[in-house]
């Protein structure tokens, strides 16, 4: 079409609206639609574009997500690592999944770039793109293509590893029935092995030479009473089950298992396979004695324990990796000593020593006292978080001996096992109250807390 047709249709278009194309207006309007449709037309391409960008926005927020989304392979890889910096590897794939939303574009030419770095306990993604969009109607007045360009942010907070080293007190004063109910349905069903009826459940190797021709500890079975390590053991399965629950990466949470009465016995080794602590934890039982009064009944030493115990727990790492965990310790005590007196270096105020007399009649020091704190110092030190259970110590008002060596003392118990765990990290549990629960509540503080202290 030339020029002078182009106008003569034009001025037919304008003529069927009633419009005088004879005049300078027409003119004037009709140089104005060649502006205007060029105009017109780059509105449709810069719409074009825009919605381009908001469908790049898009790929970018997808491919930052995918770095970054807890369990995603980018951010379980990150946090593998213990050190800071940048991941080639991550930025690739976050660069790979921008590119894999664009199939549909033909006409759009992206560079995009990726940074993905981890610091401290935080990774950070940044995916940021420019991008060429071909035009249809601009360019006409030179400009076949126009440049968009955006980025897109995100940060995720990395799990922190940790190693919970149990220690689980299983000495004879962990046979005591679990609730007032048993203790009552203990001392009618035990008239016969201890006068007057007994609440524990002694598990005595020379059971045969009671009257009842059992220990207590069959009794408490057959009858169905439950003691507290009956509730030590479901609870620390339970505990299992709540770490496995809670993790949001592999092997990030690892479990080492010992019970403790005048010594360590490791029951479960340090593992990450929660399944199989799990049922390693069904074999926490209650102390065995060869027979009633053996040793004396000094059958809890922290003296000795504590010390061995925390030779077997490594120096705290920053729990930044599988490689470097933090550790915990933690004790599931009723918090007193029934120990030999000469083995043990220090004392606590209101300790009851005394001198009993086994066969043969050599005297030998016993010393009652509540657990003592200063223990506890050296893994403290070491960077070792120590969790501390406080499973109430009963009074037993009806037993000599306790009214005698262990009621003068007993508002120590509590302060003192206060003292031995780590800020925060002090629960006392009575008999009526959920060991399970409380057990989980240790291990959420312990969880939220880890990035606090490093």
């Amino acid at each position: 079409m030339n020029r002078t047709s182009y106008w003569r249709v034009a001025s037919n278009v304008l003529g069927a609206f009633g419009v005088d194309s004879s005049g300078s207006m027409t003119t004037v309007f009709m140089m104005s639609l060649l502006v205007l449709i060029p105009a017109l037309g780059g509105a449709i391409d810069i719409g074009n574009s825009y919605r381009v960008r908001e469908q790049l926005l898009g790929a970018a927020d997808a491919a930052i997500l995918a770095a970054v989304a807890t369990n995603s392979a980018s951010y379980l890889g990150i946090s593998s690592h213990d050190g800071d910096g940048r991941f080639a590897a991550a930025e690739e794939a976050a660069k790979d999944a921008f590119k894999a939303q664009l199939a549909g574009q033909p006409n759009v030419q992206t560079n995009v770039t990726a940074t993905i770095e981890k610091s401290g306990w935080t990774v950070t993604a940044t995916v940021a793109f420019e991008a060429k969009v071909k035009t249809n109607f601009l360019g006409m007045i030179g400009l076949p293509e126009l440049t968009v360009d955006g980025h897109s942010s995100s940060f995720n907070t990395l799990p922190a590893y940790i190693n919970l080293h149990l220690l689980l007190d299983n000495s004879p004063s962990m046979g005591i029935a679990a609730t007032q109910a048993d203790m009552d349905t203990m001392v009618a069903n035990t008239t016969g092995n201890n006068a007057g009826g007994c609440a524990f459940a002694c598990h005595e190797l020379d059971a045969a030479s009671l009257p009842q021709g059992i220990d207590n500890y069959t009794i408490a079975h057959i009858l169905g009473v439950t003691t507290r390590i009956d509730v030590l053991r479901r609870a620390t399965q339970d505990l299992m089950d709540t770490a496995a629950a809670m993790a949001v990466a592999p092997n990030q949470y690892g479990v080492a298992i010992d019970t403790f009465n005048t010594s360590l016995q490791p029951v479960s080794p340090m593992s990450t396979n929660l399944a199989a602590a799990k049922t390693n934890a069904a074999a926490i039982d209650l102390m065995v004695v060869s027979a009633q009064g053996a040793n004396n009944d000094r059958d809890t030493s922290f003296d000795t324990v504590l010390p061995q115990f925390d030779a077997t727990v490594p120096t705290s790492g920053s729990g930044k990796s599988p490689a470097d965990p933090q550790r915990v310790a933690f004790i599931v005590t009723d918090a007193v000593a029934d120990e030999v007196a000469s083995t043990t270096p220090t004392t606590v105020a209101g300790a009851s020593s005394l001198v009993v007399y086994p066969a043969p009649a050599t005297p030998q020091d016993r010393l009652i006292q509540t657990i003592n704190p200063s223990l506890c110092q050296s893994m403290k030190d070491r960077g070792i978080k120590v969790a501390v259970i406080y499973t109430t110590y009963l009074p037993l008002p009806a037993n000599s001996f306790y009214t005698s060596w262990v009621q003068p003392w007993e508002a120590e118990i509590n302060p003192n096992a206060l003292a031995c765990a780590s800020p925060g990290l002090f629960f006392e549990v009575s008999p009526t109250q959920d060991l399970s629960a409380t057990m989980k509540s240790v291990f959420q503080s312990v969880v939220a807390n880890a990035r606090l202290t490093q």
